[in-house]
Formats: structure tokens, sequence, C-alpha cells
């Protein structure tokens, strides 16, 4: 596989975005461990209880990625924000309210977690796209294709990635995790060009 100067200092750059991933994770594995209310009583959320979805849902994302000042930070808010919201609305989709999430098993939290590191890649290649087209590297109908074709790349390889991966202890920040994240962003990244 090819990488460029620009993918490692952009991969670096990454890593506080994809620990609200992790902090994403745990968070919703607490539900299953200590149900909903409980949950929310110890990321000191208990005003919530009772509150509509979409109140929990802004909350959550502000508890685990809030507004930040870097483009990182704002990628990293985003990838939550589309994550929670697919959430949600799986829950409606099975006529469930919010406070199902005290239901999410092994395969819902994987499920969440494969979507969060996919949409934040996505997310954060988008970002380095746009500087290529600022920049005049590449043309719009250039950037169409490239997304198409970058949105369901990027998912497979996260899927492929993660599939028999144990992710109550798989940890995106370090390790194993940390390379599987490197490998699929400067993946994505190559394809941008120098």
């Amino acid at each position: 596989m090819r990488t460029y100067g620009g993918s490692k200092k952009a991969t670096k750059a990454s890593y506080s975005g994809i620990s609200s991933g992790l902090a994403l994770a745990g968070f919703l594995s607490g539900f299953a461990a200590s149900g909903y209310e409980q949950n929310l009583k110890n990321y000191h959320l208990g005003e919530c209880i009772g509150k509509s979805s979409e109140e929990v849902l802004a909350k959550i994302a502000d508890e685990i990625a809030p507004i930040g000042s870097t483009s990182d930070e704002a990628i990293a808010r985003s990838a939550v924000m589309d994550t929670l919201d697919k959430i949600y609305e799986k829950l409606l989709n099975e006529g469930k309210d919010i406070e199902a999430l005290g239901t999410l098993d092994e395969s819902n939290l994987k499920e969440m977690v494969m979507e969060f590191i996919s949409a934040y890649i996505f997310k954060k290649w988008m970002y380095e796209l746009g500087l290529k087209v600022e920049k005049n590297e590449l043309s719009e109908k250039d950037v169409v294709k490239k997304e198409n074709e970058m949105r369901v790349l990027i998912k497979s390889e996260v899927e492929v990635a993660l599939r028999d991966k144990n992710i109550q202890t798989f940890n995106v920040t370090e390790g194993e995790g940390k390379k599987i994240i490197e490998e699929i962003f400067e993946l994505a990244y190559s394809t941008l060009g120098k």
C-alpha cells in the first residue's frame, strides 16, 4: 500500500477524535452493565431521566464529544452525532424508546462502534479531500466520484477489520486497534494522491 507523508500527519492528528469513539463505546456498554438510569447517573446525566430521546442523545453527545476548537474535535463530534442518530433510528424502527439503550447487547454495541469508526474516518477523509479541492488539486467531478467510492470502501474495511474482535475489550487508541485504524485511514488517504 502506498502512503504519503501527509497521511501520517493526518492520522496522528486523528487520535483525539478517535478517543471519542472509545468514550462512546464505554458509555454504550455502560447501559448493558448498569441499566439505563444508572448509566446516565454514572455519567452525571441523571437530569436526563424522563426526558425526550432527542434531549438525552444531545446530552450524551455533549458529554462524550463536547464542541471543541479543532477540526478534529468537530469531526469527532459529528461522527458521534451520526452514530447516536443511527441508534435513535434503530430504536424507532423497532418501536422502542430511549430507555431501550439499557438492552444493548454485544452485537448492537459492535454495530455502533463500527458505525462511529466508519463515520469518523470518512469525515476525516472528507476534510482532507476538501483541503485538496481548496488547493485545486482535485476537481468537483473527482470529489463526487471519490466520495461515493470511499464511503463504501471505508465501511467495508471497518467491518472486515472488526468482524472477529471483542468490542468490549477492543481499544482503538493503542495496540492492534490503533494499527487497524491507522491502516484504514492511510488506505483512504492514499486515494487523495500526494
